[in-house]
């Protein structure tokens, strides 16, 4: 476990790199984590999106993947393009056992490859893993269709074998004499920084404001905040006028005596703390007051507001945008109501799920 007292920048994720033998701790410990999976821990393949159906073709990747990793428990992450998908699996198991012995939190659980520069053309590149060994990259039209982990690079004979086992594909397809020399041309692997932000395909999410501006979006949550307000305030008023009148009939009735007196004055007071509790029955926070503080947070990025799911205890917020989500992670966890934050990346380009954890009502 990581000692609290060492954990510096609060609003920060620092990058935990799970290798073969050991957890790669940063420099700069923090209780958040970008929890990295090394490349020798993953499997890599690459589906064809004719393989999977127009409609629920994410479900029908999920199943392919469970069927193809040997894992009980599959932890993946998927990069969507318009010819294939390109899929990363781990054993989920072992990365939340990693994880809870560290003792962070992790906002995503991504692949090593994810956080090294992509391609936008055609060729290959031999990686130095963060962990060990070399990793052999083919990009194709800027799409990763290849990738190896090797622990050690392989002689000229037996890197020929495997090129001859690839199976690229079907529209990505390339001449043998072409392949070859595209990937026998790098010789040294590269040595390369971490990247600070993953890249990676989002999912499919759609919502009826999806195609609005975030100016629309912030108009229609301003304005449904006002109108719930004046609902509330508007029912409040007619329970106290209501309670009010019957307080005033009974007060007149009892005025000839002082008992009946005494009597009506405890009925007033008991039915206005009533009257008044009706007030404060309004949970803090209300979805109204948590729309007003998200569209707070994402209006400097941005970002539009596409999906909101409040189950109770958690918040899903669906984002459309590009934007540094560690940001926007920190901004969301300075809000009074949210206990904690965690990101994940979704298929479709640009969106992103926010879950808020919020805090225990006291």
């Amino acid at each position: 476990m990581l000692n609290p007292a060492n954990l510096k920048h609060a609003f920060s994720a620092s990058q935990y790199v799970q290798a073969t033998q050991d957890i790669l701790l940063p420099e700069k410990l923090t209780t958040r984590a970008q929890w990295i999976i090394g490349r020798s821990q993953c499997l890599y393949r690459t589906f064809e999106r004719s393989e999977l159906p127009n409609k629920n073709g994410e479900s029908a990747l999920h199943l392919k993947i469970k069927r193809w990793a040997p894992f009980a428990t599959v932890g993946f992450h998927a990069v969507w393009t318009e010819h294939c998908v390109s899929v990363w699996a781990w054993d989920q198991d072992k990365a939340n056992k990693n994880i809870e012995e560290v003792g962070v939190q992790p906002i995503s659980v991504l692949p090593e490859s994810v956080y090294y520069a992509k391609f936008s053309e055609t060729r290959a590149r031999w990686l130095a893993s963060v962990d060990s060994g070399n990793i052999f990259q083919l990009w194709v039209a800027g799409i990763l269709v290849v990738e190896k982990w090797f622990l050690k690079r392989p002689s000229a004979a037996r890197f020929d074998l495997f090129l001859r086992s690839l199976a690229l594909p079907s529209s990505l397809k390339m001449e043998w004499s072409r392949l070859q020399q595209i990937c026998q041309t790098p010789n040294e692997a590269e040595q390369l920084d971490l990247l600070p932000t993953p890249w990676g395909a989002k999912n499919k999410t759609w919502s009826i404001v999806q195609k609005l501006p975030w100016e629309h979006n912030l108009l229609l949550i301003i304005g449904f905040g006002i109108l719930t307000a004046y609902i509330w305030i508007f029912s409040a008023s007619i329970a106290a006028t209501r309670s009010l009148d019957i307080v005033e009939k009974r007060t007149a009735k009892l005025t000839e005596g002082v008992e009946s007196v005494l009597d009506a004055r405890s009925t007033a007071e008991l039915l206005n703390n009533q009257t008044n509790s009706l007030l404060l029955l309004i949970d803090y926070p209300s979805q109204t007051a948590m729309m007003v503080d998200v569209s707070a947070v994402l209006m400097p990025f941005n970002l539009t507001l596409n999906g909101w799911d409040f189950k109770g205890a958690t918040l899903e917020v669906i984002t459309q945008g590009n934007v540094n989500t560690l940001d926007v992670v920190r901004d969301f966890e300075t809000l009074k109501w949210i206990e904690s934050a965690s990101v994940s990346s979704l298929r479709e380009p640009s969106q992103n799920r926010f879950v808020l954890t919020l805090t225990s009502p006291e």
